[in-house]
C-alpha cells in the first residue's frame, strides 16, 4: 500500500499536470482563436480582392466594346490593377495556406499534449 506522502504527491503531481495541461489548452485555444480571427480578415480581404478583380474584369470588357481616345492607356492601368489584384490573391492564397499548417501542427501538438497527460494519469493511477 502506498504511503500517504506518496500518496499526496502523486495527487499534487497529477494536480499540476492537470493546471499545466489546462494551461496549455487555454494556450492553444487562445492561438486557435487569434488565427482563426487572422484568417477571417484575410478571406474578408482575400474577397474584396476578388470583388475587386471582378470588377475590374468587367471594367475591360466595358472599355473592350468603347472605342475613346486613350483607350489602351486605361485598358494598361486596369491590366496592371488586374495583375496587383491577383498578385494580392496569390499572396493571400499562400499565407492562408501557412495559417492552416500552423493551427494543425497546433491541433496535432494538443493532441500528443493530450496524450502525454492520459499517460501520465496512468503512470500516477499505478503508482
Amino acid at each position: 500500500m502506498a504511503s500517504p506522502i506518496h500518496l499526496e504527491t502523486a495527487v499534487k503531481l497529477k494536480g499540476e499536470l492537470f493546471e499545466m495541461e489546462k494551461s496549455n489548452a487555454d494556450a492553444l485555444e487562445l492561438s486557435k482563436t487569434e488565427l482563426k480571427t487572422e484568417l477571417q480578415k484575410m478571406m474578408a480581404t482575400n474577397e474584396e480582392s476578388c470583388r475587386n478583380f471582378t470588377a475590374a474584369e468587367e471594367k475591360i470588357q466595358q472599355l473592350e466594346t468603347v472605342k475613346v481616345v486613350g483607350l489602351v492607356e486605361q485598358i494598361s492601368v486596369l491590366t496592371e490593377a488586374v495583375k496587383k489584384a491577383q498578385d494580392r490573391n496569390l499572396e493571400q492564397t499562400k499565407e492562408l495556406q501557412v495559417e492552416e499548417s500552423k493551427v494543425e501542427e497546433l491541433v496535432l501538438e494538443k493532441e500528443d499534449l493530450v496524450k502525454q497527460v492520459h499517460e501520465m494519469e496512468t503512470i500516477l493511477r499505478l503508482v
